[in-house]
């Protein structure tokens, strides 16, 4: 890095506690001189992966060299490269990657709400409910808000009413902005922003639970396995995608798939790879993890974690992943011990009962085959298999 390049570069500093959730970003007055900002001024800030908007702010004491930044409303661009923590950046910026926007009101706003509570547990209000539309409505005003951004309710909430509702973030789906509903133009180069008014109104279209929104894949490499990926995500997405096309064409949607093949080969991270490509929610489990010491641990450890998949299927297409099947599921008899018959039976039981789930499918990985009971490789069960010559 030259000289040159080392004068417009800026350390970012974390936000001052009081100035959470006030979307401000504090630079210095020679700094919005040579970028022609002005203070109030809207900035696209592009920093790791991420996008954040914030409103310019001079710097109380002046200093060039230093930005404070507000993250409360970010999106991500870059989910590889993302690291934006939960209330602060930190690091270096350049200065080109501040970028002047031009905010206009909005009309209508979509949100989905991010809980804590699990689906069995979600809040009780119905989604068209008034007082839940008002109190976001509350919360978002005088904010500016990106097309397909998320903000962190703590940082806006300083009642702390959210608390109570237990909502932590707000996913901006879809806004309509002031005076552009009939236009027939289309500005793809231009970023779509807008700020909410007294007079916006919120719409709530659906929820998720916490654990859902932060546990969302990372799509990755498929390191060499392009093959055995194609396979994996047909089995994966076309159930999710073209349901109703599966029912009237009198088709099965299959229930387990079973990859197996040598150690090191890339079964999880296929796997995982395949479930960010599909949009699709991954509970994974090693085999070995759910063994308890105690009569019939086992078994209600398993049972716990297929009603955690079924619950979060509720909210989407989700995989159980089962890490190490040879372990968990060992062949019956010679031998067998009584506790492994019985987490065997356990399995076979959830399976059989996964007739009525559309968005949920357990993939089974193992490198011995052979070794697990033959009643899971029979139809209805893991119908499909990936094996070694594939992968």
């Amino acid at each position: 890095m030259d000289a040159a390049d080392r004068d417009l570069m800026v350390t970012v500093l974390p936000i001052d506690p009081k100035n959470l959730g006030s979307q401000k970003c504090h630079i210095g007055p020679k700094m919005m001189k040579d970028l022609s900002l002005n203070m109030g001024t809207w900035v696209c800030i592009t920093w790791q992966g991420c996008e954040v908007l914030c409103q310019i702010w001079p710097r109380s004491d002046l200093c060039e060299e230093y930005v404070q930044c507000d993250t409360t409303v970010y999106r991500t661009i870059n989910p590889e490269k993302s690291r934006v923590s939960p209330s602060m950046l930190s690091g270096t910026i350049h200065k080109s990657n501040m970028k002047k926007l031009k905010v206009t009101k909005l009309n209508c706003v979509s949100v989905s709400l991010v809980s804590q509570r699990s689906t069995d547990e979600a809040i009780h209000y119905a989604l068209d409910d008034s007082c839940l539309s008002d109190y976001i409505h509350n919360i978002l005003v005088n904010h500016a808000l990106f097309q397909n951004s998320v903000v962190r309710l703590q940082d806006l909430d300083h009642c702390g009413a959210h608390r109570y509702t237990r909502i932590t973030h707000i996913i901006i789906k879809h806004f309509d902005i002031a005076g552009q509903q009939n236009s027939g133009k289309k500005s793809s180069n231009v970023k779509k922003v807008g700020i909410v008014s007294m007079s916006t109104k919120v719409k709530i279209v659906g929820q998720m639970s916490n654990e859902r929104f932060e546990g969302q894949s990372v799509q990755c490499s498929y390191g060499g396995l392009e093959n055995p990926a194609k396979m994996l995500k047909e089995y994966i997405s076309y159930p999710f995608v073209y349901q109703e096309s599966f029912k009237r064409l009198g088709l099965e949607c299959p229930k387990g798939v079973l990859l197996h093949g040598p150690t090191g080969v890339g079964k999880t991270l296929l796997v995982r790879a395949v479930c960010a490509e599909c949009n699709a929610f991954i509970v994974q489990i090693n085999g070995p993890e759910i063994i308890g010491p105690h009569p019939g641990e086992s078994e209600e450890n398993l049972r716990k974690i297929f009603q955690k998949a079924n619950r979060l299927s509720e909210e989407g297409p989700t995989v159980l992943f089962i890490d190490e099947l040879d372990a968990l599921c060992p062949k019956r008899g010679h031998g067998s011990r009584g506790h492994e018959n019985r987490i065997v039976a356990q399995l076979l039981t959830l399976m059989d009962g996964l007739e009525t789930r559309e968005k949920l499918i357990v993939i089974g990985a193992t490198n011995r085959p052979n070794a697990i009971d033959v009643a899971l490789r029979r139809p209805g069960r893991f119908d499909i298999e990936v094996s070694k010559q594939s992968l």
